[in-house]
């Protein structure tokens, strides 16, 4: 397998790229809804964390798990924002967001109004060039991508950042977000579970732990390692 779909949301952004689905919702604590947008070439949107709900949601990082609307066009995407952001006052960062929306934005809310085809005239985009040295075919794809943005009036800049930069920022500085956002995975995890009627389902992560080293992992699909990581590294936190 050369290709992959992003990782995380991407069974969201497959559908929709495949023309199996018109929308879909993908899960965003660190790029899990842009990038499978990205990966499959669709829009994908992170909204403000808490102008979503998040009641109901399965956690990774309350304080970065946002749900956001993917869909084939901007336009599409607008629509469905308008059905899925609405408030909740049971997630108290929902308050919050709609509290600071609302000053910034009175009046009934409808995404769509934000809509402007000459929103690109005049802008001007930065091209990181250091990003432009994978697959040749991924770079004819952005340059394609980059045409239009200048066919609509955009500018583009192209951008070349120091290799300490890179290093620390876009390579080692991953590893260091993965361990920012997955800190506090254990307790909203179990918080979490403990909604769940069904006495079944496992309520620790050590119990999950088992589900997966005796059933998943012996599996045809058993799950990245990352996931194990993940699970086995916040167990005792």
């Amino acid at each position: 397998v050369k290709r992959n779909t992003g990782g995380s949301s991407s069974g969201s952004g497959a559908a929709i790229s495949a023309n199996f689905a018109v929308l879909a919702i993908g899960t965003d604590t660190s790029t899990s809804v842009r990038g499978p947008s990205s990966y499959t070439g669709i829009v994908g949107l992170r909204p403000t964390t808490g102008l979503v709900s998040r009641t109901g949601i399965a956690p990774k990082n309350l304080n970065f798990d946002s749900a956001g609307p993917m869909a084939r066009n901007v336009t599409d995407l607008a629509h469905m924002l308008n059905v899925i952001a609405t408030k909740d006052p049971a997630d108290p960062m929902n308050v919050t967001a709609w509290q600071g929306y609302e000053r910034a934005n009175p009046g009934a809310v409808d995404f769509t109004k934000s809509l402007n085809s000459t929103a690109i005239w005049g802008k001007k985009f930065g091209v990181l060039r250091d990003l432009f040295n994978g697959d040749p075919e991924i770079n004819a794809l952005a340059e394609k991508a980059l045409d239009a943005i200048r066919a609509l009036g955009g500018q583009t800049v192209d951008i070349k950042l120091d290799p300490e930069f890179v290093e620390f920022h876009l390579k080692s500085g991953v590893k260091r977000m993965r361990e920012l956002s997955d800190y506090r995975f254990r307790v909203d995890w179990e918080q979490y579970l403990a909604t769940f009627r069904n006495q079944n389902v496992p309520r620790t992560v050590e119990a999950f732990i088992k589900v997966y080293e005796d059933e998943v992992m012996k599996s045809p699909l058993p799950v990245e390692d990352s996931v194990m990581n993940l699970q086995i590294g916040r167990a005792h936190v």
